[in-house]
């Protein structure tokens, strides 16, 4: 998901590949848009290069930005 991806003023994420490759606008809740908002606070804050330089919401310093399977496996640990 790209930073621009995400408009909190109008509580909207927008998917541009969903499923079946189709273009969706998906309605945030007001802990997302919370969440989000302490997220890009302390990224904007943030003097590690890969939060300054990518384009992207999630970010791992070592590819730029966060892939599905490193996602699944933060969710799998948390969840344990």
């Amino acid at each position: 998901m790209k930073l621009n991806h995400i408009d909190l003023r109008q509580g909207t994420v927008t998917v541009y590949s969903g499923k079946g490759g189709k273009f969706r606008v998906v309605p945030m809740n007001d802990e997302l848009k919370k969440a989000l908002k302490v997220w890009l606070m302390f990224r904007n804050e943030s003097q590690k290069p890969a939060h300054k330089e990518s384009q992207y919401m999630f970010v791992t310093e070592r590819s730029g930005k966060m892939t599905v399977r490193a996602l699944n496996y933060m969710l799998d640990v948390y969840l344990e």
